[in-house]
């Protein structure tokens, strides 16, 4: 079965002008497979034959969608992380915590402590003046006072 991603990309290509084969080599050399490439280079030379290239020699990163250099430059990226060695993770993190604010986790505890004290407290005040409290009221201040 074609990948859709790989005949879209390049039928792109041939619309725009590019041969076929820059397609197919833009995208065997942007990490995908020859084979799924290949196929669906066949396909598209079976069912678009009165197509035009602009020019057989076009560079390969013009041809690739903003989508597929992304792609291209992740699956890089995931190829190179095994190579890094063990302590780079824990420098990082250590640089992230670095970059925190002392006392930025104390600070914050103690603004979350006044705002439920300041609740309380305004909770207590409506409590003694709201009028649809009185019964409760009187029996708190029976069982306080």
């Amino acid at each position: 079965m074609v990948r859709q991603d790989i005949l879209a990309g390049l039928k792109n290509a041939v619309e725009r002008g590019y041969s076929i084969d820059v397609a197919v080599s833009s995208f065997t050399n942007a990490g995908y497979k020859a084979e799924e490439v290949q196929e669906a280079a066949a396909l598209i030379s079976s069912s678009i034959p009165a197509v035009q290239p602009k020019s057989a020699v076009q560079a390969p990163a013009e041809l690739i969608s903003p989508q597929l250099k992304t792609a291209a430059t992740l699956a890089q990226q995931q190829q190179q992380l095994p190579q890094m060695p063990a302590q780079q993770p824990m420098q990082m993190q250590q640089i992230l915590a670095k970059e925190r604010p002392k006392g930025s986790g104390k600070r914050m505890a103690l603004i979350v402590m006044l705002a439920i004290i300041f609740l309380l407290l305004a909770g207590f005040l409506l409590f003694l003046v709201l009028p649809g409290f009185t019964e409760l009221r009187e029996e708190f201040f029976s069982m306080f006072g």
